[in-house]
């Protein structure tokens, strides 16, 4: 990826890094950053301001959610609330722990000892299932789960955590939400998908710009408090973070 201006993280760590942060000192950072209630970010006064009219495209999903209850957004999913919603018949979830279970070795993909792919085609797998999505659908017919908000979080301490991902789920499989960075107040659309057969998913940009940025995470991780995200900056280049969900603020109405 040449220039990242518009992503707010830097490619700069391989995978197998490990965030090294405290999570309270982080929650209670967050919170005094967050101190207003009309500066908390994806509750439905705040999509009218970021998203509002707007008839973009690129924004097809998420047009209707200003009407759900003000933190609709925020509510998180559980792993046995899928297959109802699915009726993909997943007997279990499984478990993507980057750096763990899942990792980078000699420009291949490893899950645990054994060598998946090579990291080139493991990006286009990735990318593959990001855009996936299906173009016969009708945005304003659809039913969404929320994911939640989640906080990604570097593994260099001496950057700044202000990147923010709210996330739900379409029964089609479709993922879609919000990147936030708070520094800039930069809201962007997010548009995927979850893969059926690996439950790994995966969603990029929606307007148009880096489109060589992949999202991608397993969808069980999606419901866990801590876990791990890559963030592939073109095929060539992949960073791990930590995937923190946030709590709904405490002055929630």
């Amino acid at each position: 990826m040449k220039s990242n201006a518009h992503v707010g993280v830097s490619p700069s760590v391989r995978v197998g890094a490990k965030a090294n942060f405290d999570r309270g000192d982080y929650r209670q950072n967050l919170g005094s950053r967050w101190s207003r209630y009309d500066r908390y970010p994806f509750q439905s006064s705040w999509f009218n301001v970021h998203i509002g009219n707007n008839n973009s495209n690129n924004w097809r999903w998420q047009r209707g959610w200003n009407s759900y209850p003000s933190y609709w957004s925020w509510r998180p999913a559980v792993w046995t609330s899928f297959n109802p919603w699915f009726s993909w018949n997943w007997n279990s979830p499984y478990r993507y722990a980057y750096g763990d279970n899942i990792y980078y070795r000699d420009n291949y993909v490893y899950y645990g000892e054994q060598r998946y792919a090579p990291a080139t085609v493991y990006y286009t797998q990735a990318s593959d299932i990001a855009r996936a999505v299906p173009t016969t659908v009708d945005a304003d017919a659809i039913d969404w789960m929320p994911l939640g908000v989640f906080a990604v979080v570097s593994s260099d301490p001496s950057k700044s955590n202000t990147i923010s991902l709210q996330l739900a789920i379409s029964k089609e499989g479709i993922i879609a939400g919000t990147y936030y960075d708070e520094t800039d107040d930069i809201s962007r659309p997010l548009e995927g998908m979850v893969d059926q057969k690996t439950q790994r998913a995966a969603w990029g940009f929606a307007d148009g710009k880096d489109q060589d940025v992949i999202f991608e995470t397993g969808i069980y991780n999606l419901t866990l408090e801590e876990s791990s995200l890559l963030i592939h900056f073109g095929p060539e280049e992949t960073q791990a973070f930590t995937l923190l969900r946030l709590e709904q603020p405490a002055d929630a109405r």
